[in-house]
């Protein structure tokens, strides 16, 4: 997490001119910025991230790279690449205006406290921002005090076995993280007219009580759940119940190993993705192996908590649904079929 925040204001830092830019070529995608630009690759990094939109929304087909960033923009920057989400105090001249809510996140996290000391009641959005008003925004941003992640990283933990049921595999993620769990089936039916089996895994806390059933499929099954998520409610896994037809490995891989997309990304079945843009429109395709098959995502913020049903639809097909950026981690239950997600904006 640290090593994140401290690349994002870096970033953010060249970007302003205040720290020497490395000159490396890129594709921006911006119409202003061209491949050499002396800030093109740190351009670049903040459209992908999510951290930088644009200059002319809604087309943001310019990021207007010698322009002065106000106030207000340099806000967005540091809330969407510090990840806040926790809303705070408003300001008298905020109301109403295209930042006011990362302006509010910003303050709540410490990192700014207004423009017109000692009373503190404005926070000047539209003003440029000084160099050394952007030195005491990385100051507090780099030294605040921050939870632990979540989504913490630990070695692949990998256990197998073959046919039977209630097999009982005890499992410890370290410091109890978030953790993906890739599991692989092997149904022993080799012929058509041989009877298809199926896999059951379920997740047990330390009393031997199910947290969650990860997977009931017939047949071959390969995909991706996840353990230990809403840590406020206390119930880390400690292990996994397995009920199998033939050989099955489970494989317990940190956050960071999951996909990350910023605006669309494809796929099939059961997967767990990481979402780090910024738009709040998602477009989704799902087409099912099956007519009765439902599509369903949850998502979760940074702590790990339970944000939002993103999609939650019988059976399958298309739509759209708007969503909150607190979602980071998407769970997909897909049931073997295709889909395709599509985020933009408004």
């Amino acid at each position: 997490m640290f090593r994140r925040r401290l690349a994002v204001l870096t970033a953010l830092a060249m970007v302003l001119g205040l720290v020497p830019a490395l000159l490396v070529s890129a594709d921006t995608g911006f119409d202003d910025v061209p491949d050499d630009h002396v800030f093109a690759a740190d351009i670049v990094w903040l459209a992908d991230e999510g951290i930088t939109l644009g200059c002319n929304p809604p087309e943001n087909s310019n990021f207007c790279p010698e322009d002065a960033v106000t106030r207000g923009a340099m806000a967005a920057f540091l809330v969407r690449g510090l990840g806040l989400t926790e809303d705070g105090p408003s300001f008298d001249d905020t109301a109403g205006h295209v930042f006011e809510d990362d302006i509010s996140k910003l303050a709540a996290a410490g990192i700014t406290r207004g423009c017109n000391p000692p009373e503190n009641t404005n926070f000047c959005p539209d003003e440029d921002v000084t160099r050394g008003a952007m030195a005491a925004f990385l100051h507090r941003a780099l030294t605040r005090e921050v939870p632990e992640s979540p989504y913490g990283e630990f070695d692949p933990i990998t256990i197998s076995g073959g046919a039977g049921l209630g097999i009982e595999k005890v499992v410890s993620v370290p410091n109890d993280y978030v953790a993906l769990v890739d599991v692989d089936y092997d149904d022993p039916a080799e012929e058509p007219d041989e009877l298809e089996t199926n896999i059951i895994v379920r997740s047990r806390e330390a009393d031997d009580s199910q947290v969650d059933l990860l997977v009931n499929e017939i047949g071959d099954y390969e995909g991706r759940r996840v353990i230990n998520l809403n840590p406020e409610r206390g119930r880390p896994v400690r292990s996994f119940s397995i009920d199998a037809g033939g050989p099955w490995t489970i494989t317990l891989r940190p956050v960071s190993a999951a996909e990350r997309f910023s605006t669309s990304i494809s796929g099939s079945g059961d997967d767990i993705v990481v979402y780090t843009g910024s738009h709040t429109t998602l477009d989704w395709d799902f087409q099912p192996h099956d007519s009765d098959q439902n599509f369903r995502i949850m998502g979760y913020d940074q702590f790990a908590s339970f944000t939002e049903y993103l999609v939650n639809e019988y059976p399958g097909g298309t739509g759209s649904s708007d969503f909150s950026t607190d979602s980071m981690l998407w769970d997909i239950t897909g049931y073997g079929g295709d889909w395709t997600l599509d985020t933009h904006s408004h």
